[in-house]
């Protein structure tokens, strides 16, 4: 059997809990900064420090996330928790923005998020925004989106580097679908947990167990959490 040759494996990650998906908590008086980019609530903000105990032994040699707050603060727990020889900065890749954001929200600025995280701008991306507003849920559009970030992660890495994608909830499903080459609308659907985590390994190309070049290893996995929030499990 000819050798297994990992490119890299990447493990895609949805932010915390964000007041967002509670509903703001009730209140009828939220901002429009807060209602477009929520932050993490403080169920989430203990999710995402549960999911930097879960990569404390493991060294990361890259983390990316979106340009908005709530995966800003999930990937900035995750960065605290990595071991002497893990990665210590977040890089933002404005592409990793969840579907739906308006065209007049702006964002942060990269100073501003440097006051409170370890931030920079991804290595060779050229964006005066940090995110990337939406075609709403048009499908193709965001599959191309995630196909494009994709190609520069191939680009980028191929020594079996360890990176970790932080995004969100409805994009994270057109980077599952683009890393597989599954077509959009074809009636399959991935569900993508608070925290939860999928692993993809990308190897050479046909060098993979079965002459593949990507695997799932694991989708969705919560078990980080079990012990204190144990109604994901169910």
């Amino acid at each position: 059997m000819a050798e297994c040759i990992i490119k890299f494996e990447a493990y895609l990650v949805r932010h915390g809990e964000s007041m967002g998906n509670i509903g703001h908590g009730g209140r009828d008086d939220v901002s429009f900064t807060d209602k477009e980019d929520p932050v993490l609530s403080p169920d989430g903000l203990r999710q995402a420090q549960l999911l930097g105990k879960r990569f404390e032994a493991l060294p990361l040699d890259f983390v990316f996330s979106s340009g908005l707050r709530r995966t800003l603060s999930t990937a900035n727990e995750v960065v605290k928790a990595q071991p002497e020889n893990g990665a210590k900065e977040i890089e933002i890749i404005p592409e990793l923005s969840e579907t739906g954001v308006p065209e007049e929200y702006f964002g942060f600025t990269l100073a501003e998020f440097k006051q409170t995280y370890p931030v920079l701008l991804a290595k060779g991306m050229d964006s005066k925004r940090l995110i990337v507003t939406s075609k709403g849920t048009d499908d193709f559009w965001n599959l191309e989106r995630a196909q494009k970030i994709w190609q520069y992660l191939h680009n980028r890495f191929n020594s079996g580097e360890k990176i970790m994608l932080t995004a969100h909830g409805n994009f994270n499903t057109s980077l599952f679908l683009s890393a597989l080459k599954i077509p959009p609308q074809t009636g399959f659907d991935v569900s993508f947990s608070n925290t939860g985590v999928t692993k993809f390994i990308f190897y050479q190309k046909g060098t993979g167990r079965y002459g593949d070049d990507v695997v799932v290893s694991y989708l969705n996995d919560t078990s980080h959490l079990y012990s204190e929030f144990p109604k994901v499990m169910l």
